[in-house]
């Protein structure tokens, strides 16, 4: 059996920034990673910080900065309803949100550590509607519209079946 760490915002404290700084920057989230693997060897690197929010930002949910070295965090979400999810288009991993800085602080990492496993985090369909809905409203319209519920989350798919060809 591996053992392998979830380092995530981790990677922050080992440079010596907050995981907002890094979070929003290439160099110090590239940094973070590479710093952390040499000090823990660990396999897989899931290159990122706050991971569950990378997608519902690029779907237009505010990600808010936490003070010290608290995670950033969606406190206000963009959708209230499954319905609202059928109709969002699949963002586009090149210009959406942080995903193209995600995605090249991977490259970064996978090139300084040419051993390493190297991933890009990918939210599944059910984490990303309740980032851009809310728990309680995802858990009511799974009880009274569950059909509309399965809808919304195939068509989160096509989104990140788009990530993953980036």
């Amino acid at each position: 059996m591996q053992f392998a760490p979830s380092v995530y915002e981790h990677a922050a404290r080992v440079i010596g920034h907050s995981p907002g700084d890094v979070s929003r920057n290439v160099d110090l989230l590239a940094r973070g990673h590479v710093e952390a693997y040499r000090l823990y060897q660990h396999r897989p690197i899931v290159v990122g910080i706050d991971i569950y929010n990378l997608e519902a930002e690029a779907y237009g949910a505010v990600v808010s900065q936490a003070s010290g070295n608290g995670i950033p965090a969606i406190h206000e979400h963009p959708f209230s309803t499954a319905r609202q999810l059928i109709d969002l288009e699949p963002f586009d991993p090149e210009s959406a949100g942080r995903v193209p800085m995600a995605i090249e602080a991977a490259r970064r990492v996978a090139v300084a550590c040419p051993d390493a496993d190297v991933r890009v985090p990918l939210s599944g369909s059910f984490s990303l509607a309740t980032n851009l809905m809310g728990f309680e409203n995802i858990l009511c319209e799974i009880q009274t519209a569950p059909e509309m519920v399965t809808q919304a989350l195939m068509s989160l798919v096509r989104g990140q079946v788009r990530f993953c060809r980036e």
